[in-house]
């Protein structure tokens, strides 16, 4: 039996249907910051979890099938500041890559500069009376109303910077997992691609959400390919993250099956 994790969030719902009623693969359900700690620890074989990880431990990329955007995802900044004002900064604790990229964002904008980053769980109403902003990932960006001055898009300002896609989530395995994991994977994203309607129709009725905008943002705000543009995007995030101390590991690029990749280091 193969255990393979995946987020609750409508933007995975397509691959987890994919995947659902597969014999000998069981679906465990979390956030991606979860999802990663099970990973690290050999409680999943594969997961679809936080970019990011993959610059944290020995891991092999699943080929075929990410969750990337250019804007309009779910990995938003809500604040009653300009940018260049924020000071204390609310971090989702559900999230691990968005968490990363804004403070690399910011980094970017304002280096040197003192701000204070607090992990909780996305309580935007809260955060916003007690801080100056909130980062929200998930599900949670898009149902709530969040009644902040400004409204942030974190892949949105990636795409601008790099001209790159933000990869947001991806499929990990260790390396030396089973190499069935790729074709399971690329199975899941084509029944998905392929049965989108199908799955656009069930979050509708099981969220309550308008199915206009349920259509709009999985076709429209979201990419499940994996390109060379993708690649290039990863590199450079985990790049600049290592550069930063905010990840263990430089990488290059290691597939699932592949030999294990020279000339990877970590810090020191």
């Amino acid at each position: 039996m193969m255990r393979i994790g995946v987020t609750p969030y409508l933007n995975a719902r397509p691959l987890a249907a994919g995947l659902a009623g597969r014999t000998g693969i069981e679906l465990a359900f979390a956030s991606p910051a979860r999802l990663a700690d099970m990973l690290r620890c050999g409680a999943l074989d594969a997961a679809l979890t936080s970019s990011s990880e993959y610059f944290n431990g020995n891991y092999a990329i699943i080929p075929g099938c990410a969750i990337s955007s250019c804007g309009g995802a779910d990995a938003l900044l809500f604040s009653n500041l300009q940018l260049e004002h924020l000071r204390q900064i609310a971090l989702d604790a559900a999230s691990r890559s968005t968490n990363l990229l804004l403070r690399l964002a910011l980094h970017w904008l304002r280096p040197g500069a003192a701000i204070n980053y607090h992990m909780r769980p996305a309580d935007t109403c809260r955060s916003l009376k007690e801080l100056d902003a909130c980062l929200v990932v998930g599900d949670p960006a898009l149902s709530a109303c969040h009644e902040s001055r400004f409204r942030y898009d974190l892949a949105e300002y990636w795409h601008q910077m790099t001209g790159l896609p933000m990869v947001l989530t991806l499929w990990l395995a260790p390396v030396g997992g089973d190499p069935r994991l790729a074709e399971i994977v690329q199975e899941a994203c084509a029944w998905a691609c392929e049965q989108r309607d199908t799955v656009i129709a069930r979050a509708t009725e099981e969220l309550g959400w308008d199915e206009d905008f349920i259509r709009r943002y999985l076709n429209e705000s979201l990419d499940y390919s994996w390109t060379t543009a993708h690649a290039a995007s990863l590199l450079k995030f985990g790049e600049a993250l290592f550069e930063l101390g905010l990840v263990t590991y430089r990488r290059d690029l290691q597939y699932l099956s592949e030999p294990i990749a020279a000339g990877n280091s970590g810090r020191g």
